[in-house]
């Protein structure tokens, strides 16, 4: 990032060794879950001593709707997905890709992480964050 760009929020996205970014989410050593955001405890069993985990650089396309009416700022339209991880988690995401593309989307595709703006503010700053590339065959 440049000093024209920040983060919409802190703490979400890592980087492996090769400058990968991956999404820090947290694991329950007791029953397994994965929760992303991270917590600090368990929402299925209870476990107070969750271990930091990554999720994969690749989901699933679970639905997703292209927005024309939006929030202030973000420029419509853009497309919004729900994407499925391979360990659990389901979140919601902006899609890289022209609205005019949206009909070639199918659920169940696989879907890449990646950071890029997701908005601009008034004084030029990019708002980075996550969002996903369809991985198209």
């Amino acid at each position: 990032m440049n000093e024209f760009q920040v983060m919409f929020k802190e703490g979400l996205v890592g980087y492996d060794g090769a400058g990968e970014p991956y999404l820090k989410a947290s694991r329950c050593p007791k029953c397994g879950k994965y929760f992303f955001p991270a917590r600090e405890f368990c929402t299925e069993c209870y476990c107070e001593q969750m271990e930091p985990a990554a999720l994969s650089r690749e989901g699933e396309l679970y639905t997703y709707t292209v927005v024309s009416i939006g929030v202030k700022g973000f420029p419509t339209p853009y497309i919004l997905a729900w994407i499925t991880f391979p360990e659990g988690p389901r979140i919601v995401a902006q899609v890289d890709c022209d609205p005019e593309q949206a009909g070639r989307l199918r659920t169940g595709m696989k879907m890449r992480l990646e950071v890029g703006c997701l908005r601009v503010l008034e004084d030029g700053t990019e708002v980075m964050g996550y969002k996903f590339k369809p991985l198209f065959s």
